[in-house]
C-alpha cells in the first residue's frame, strides 16, 4: 500500500499535472518534444519492419546516418512501441510513453531503496524525489533524459556485487550501465562517472575481500570477460557516434564549462513551484537560466544537508551523537560516491574538477552538463530515505501518520502549478501536421518533400518538425529537418527553407533538384 500511494500520487499530482487527465497536452514544446516524438515513432517503424534502416532516417535528405546527430531513446524505445501496437497514435503513445517511464523510474528506485534500507515508507518518499522531483522541470523539454530507471538498478547490482564481490553482479551493473547509455547517451556517459567511482570506493572499504578475490585468476577473468561482454553490447550503438564525432569535432572545455551547475543553482526554484517561487529569481543571470532551475524541494535538500552533518559529527567530531543513525562501511560509500559526483559536476566561479572528466573520452560531445541533476537525484533519494527509515522504524498507527504526513509534504514541496509547466497541447502540433498533410496528397510514396512555407509566424524549428512528422505519417522523405547538429551546407536551409537555400545544399549532395516536390 504505501508503494501504490506513493506512486499513484506522483503520477496524478505530477505526471498527470504535465500532460493533463484527459491527456490534453505533451512535456516539451513544438521543437524539441516532437523531434523526440519522431525519434521514438521511428524506432517503432524499425521495429515493425517498415524501415530497412534504423541511423538513416528519412529527414535531411540526402544525408546518411541522421540519427547520429542526435540521442537516440532506442532503449526505451521498445515501450513507446508497445503502446503504438495498442491502438495509440504517435502523440498520445509518446504520452503514455512518459507516464509509463515515470512508473520505472519510481518503482525503480524504491526496489533500490527498499532492498538497502527495509524500510517500505522511507523508500517511498526517497522514490518520489527521485521520479517526481521538482527539480525535473527543467528537463521537461528533454525527453531523453526521462528513462532513468537503469541508475537504480545500476546500484542495485552494483549494492549486491558488494556483499561477495561476485563478478555476475558486476556484469549485471556494468550491463544497466550500458542499458542507461542506450536509453539516453548523455545520462549514461554522466552516469559512468558515479559507477566508476563506486568500484573505486569499493576497493577502500571492501579491502579484506577484495584481497582474497586478487588472489584467484578465475575471479579476474570472469571480471575482465563481463566488462568485454558489456562493450561488445555498447559497439553498436557508438560506432556511428564515433565516426560523427571525428567529422564534427568536439566542443572546447570552455564552452561546456558554462553549463556546469553552481552552488546557487541547487537552491534556483523552477518559476510556479507551490510553495518555493519566492526563490525563482535568484539565478536569472544565467544564460538559458531555465536550465539551472533544479531547487529538488526542501525535503530532498535538508536529508542530504542533514545526511552530511550527522556523518560529519559522527565521525570526526562526537562518536556517540545521533545513536539511531548507523553508518555501515556500504552506506558510506554512497555517501563519497555521491559528494564526489556532485564536486566533479559543479563549478565555483571559474574553477570546477571537471577539467579532469572532460579529458576522458567522449565528454567533450557533451555540452548540456546541468543534466547531471537526473543522476545526483538519486543520492538525494538515498539521503532522503537513510534518514526518514529511523522515523519510521515500528510499523504502528503513529508510523503510518507519519508517513502520510511526509508523502503530502514532499507532494506540496514538488508541486508546480499547471501554467507554469513546460508542454504544449497535443491538439496543436496535431492540428499544424494535419494541415500539411492535406498539401502532401498528390505526393507518390517515397518521394521527396521540401517544405518551404511562404510566411513563417513562430520558429522555423516548428515548420522543419511539421515536415518530418508529416513526411513521417506518409511514407514520404523530408528534405527538412532538425537535431542537436546539421551536415555541412544543411545549415542555410535549416535557417531559411527557401528554393535558393535547397538548391545550395542539393548541389553540396550532387543531387538533381527534379527528384524533390517543393511544398509552400
Amino acid at each position: 500500500m504505501p508503494f501504490l500511494l506513493g506512486l499513484l500520487s506522483g503520477i496524478y499530482f505530477i505526471s498527470f499535472n504535465v500532460i493533463g487527465v484527459s491527456f490534453t497536452h505533451y512535456p516539451g514544446d513544438l521543437i524539441d518534444a516532437r523531434f523526440n516524438n519522431y525519434l521514438l515513432e521511428h524506432a517503432h517503424l524499425f521495429f515493425s519492419g517498415k524501415l530497412d534502416s534504423f541511423w538513416s532516417a528519412p529527414f535531411m535528405f540526402p544525408e546518411k546516418n541522421v540519427i547520429s546527430y542526435s540521442d537516440n531513446l532506442l532503449g526505451s524505445a521498445p515501450f513507446y512501441s508497445l503502446f503504438r501496437f495498442l491502438g495509440c497514435d504517435r502523440e498520445t503513445a509518446f504520452q503514455a510513453w512518459y507516464l509509463f517511464v515515470c512508473f520505472l523510474n519510481y518503482s525503480a528506485c524504491y526496489l533500490f531503496l527498499y532492498v538497502v534500507f527495509r524500510n517500505h515508507y522511507s523508500a517511498v518518499i526517497g522514490a518520489f524525489i527521485f521520479a517526481f522531483s521538482m527539480a525535473l522541470q527543467a528537463q521537461l523539454g528533454h525527453a531523453q533524459t526521462f528513462a532513468r530507471y537503469p541508475i537504480p538498478l545500476t546500484f542495485l547490482m552494483a549494492y549486491l556485487y558488494l556483499k561477495e564481490l561476485k563478478p555476475v553482479y558486476f556484469f549485471a551493473a556494468i550491463l544497466f550501465l550500458v542499458y542507461q547509455i542506450y536509453c539516453g547517451i548523455y545520462i549514461g556517459f554522466m552516469l559512468i562517472i558515479p559507477v566508476a567511482l563506486f568500484f573505486v570506493l569499493s576497493i577502500y572499504f571492501k579491502w579484506d575481500v577484495y584481497k582474497t578475490k586478487f588472489k584467484k585468476a578465475r575471479w579476474y577473468l570472469l571480471m575482465l570477460l563481463g566488462l568485454l561482454v558489456n562493450v561488445l553490447i555498447l559497439l553498436p550503438l557508438m560506432l556511428p557516434y564515433l565516426e560523427r564525432a571525428k567529422a564534427l569535432g568536439l566542443y572546447s572545455y570552455e564552452y561546456v564549462s558554462k553549463s556546469l551547475l553552481t552552488p546557487l543553482s541547487y537552491f534556483f526554484s523552477w518559476k510556479g513551484s507551490l510553495i518555493w517561487d519566492f526563490i525563482s529569481g535568484i539565478g536569472t543571470h544565467y544564460e538559458w537560466y531555465t536550465n539551472f532551475q533544479i531547487f529538488p524541494g526542501a525535503v530532498a535538500t535538508l536529508c542530504v544537508i542533514g545526511f552530511g552533518v550527522i556523518y560529519i559529527y559522527k565521525n570526526w567530531i562526537s562518536k556517540n551523537s545521533f545513536p539511531l543513525f548507523e553508518f555501515t562501511p556500504n552506506t558510506l560509500l554512497f555517501f563519497w560516491m555521491g559528494v564526489f559526483t556532485f564536486l566533479f559536476f559543479v563549478r565555483f566561479g571559474d574553477t570546477s574538477l571537471y577539467k579532469i572528466i572532460f579529458l576522458l573520452p567522449g565528454y567533450g560531445s557533451l555540452r548540456a552538463l546541468q543534466r547531471i541533476i537526473t543522476v545526483e537525484l538519486f543520492f538525494y533519494a538515498i539521503a532522503t530515505a537513510f534518514l526518514l527509515s529511523y522515523f519510521f522504524r515500528k510499523n504502528n498507527t503513529k508510523t503510518r501518520i507519519l508517513f502520510l504526513l511526509c508523502l503530502v509534504l514532499v507532494i506540496c514541496d514538488n508541486y508546480v502549478k499547471e501554467d507554469y509547466i513546460h508542454r504544449h497541447e497535443k491538439a496543436d502540433t496535431k492540428s499544424r501536421v494535419n494541415l500539411l498533410m492535406t498539401k502532401l496528397k498528390h505526393v507518390p510514396k517515397h518521394a521527396v518533400v521540401s517544405y518551404e512555407p511562404d510566411s513563417l509566424y513562430s520558429s522555423v524549428n516548428d515548420y522543419h518538425l511539421d515536415a518530418m512528422l508529416a513526411t513521417q505519417s506518409l511514407d514520404l522523405i523530408s528534405l527538412n529537418g532538425y537535431s542537436a547538429n546539421s551536415p555541412n551546407g544543411f545549415d542555410v536551409f535549416w535557417v531559411k527553407p527557401i528554393e535558393a537555400n535547397r538548391l545550395f545544399w542539393l548541389k553540396t549532395k550532387g543531387i538533381p533538384n527534379q527528384k524533390v516536390y517543393p511544398i509552400k
